[in-house]
């Protein structure tokens, strides 16, 4: 993930956003916790269009100043996801 993004189609309420974590869990037989680079897949959009907002990207410590927690990225990816108007995210194993 980057910070320099395309100009955003729609803004959504952060809120909106839904995260799920399921292909991490089968993966990994847990749920996502601790400290690492996080991926994720943006898989809704609002309006069904693919948007300026990569598909699948990563958040590391370029976005947070150190290496993030799950709940730190997370907390990144639902906040760039809204910012482009994707409404569903999915973790990547």
């Amino acid at each position: 993930m980057t910070r320099d993004l395309a100009r955003p189609t729609r803004r959504i309420p952060r809120s909106s956003v839904c995260v799920s974590t399921r292909e991490y869990e089968r993966s990994h037989g847990r749920s996502p916790r601790g400290r690492g680079r996080w991926g994720f897949r943006a898989e809704e959009h609002i309006y069904g269009l693919k948007g300026p907002f990569p598909r699948e990207f990563f958040v590391d410590m370029v976005e947070v100043g150190h290496t993030p927690t799950f709940s730190e990225a997370k907390r990144a990816a639902i906040a760039a996801a809204a910012g482009s108007g994707y409404c569903a995210l999915e973790v990547l194993p």
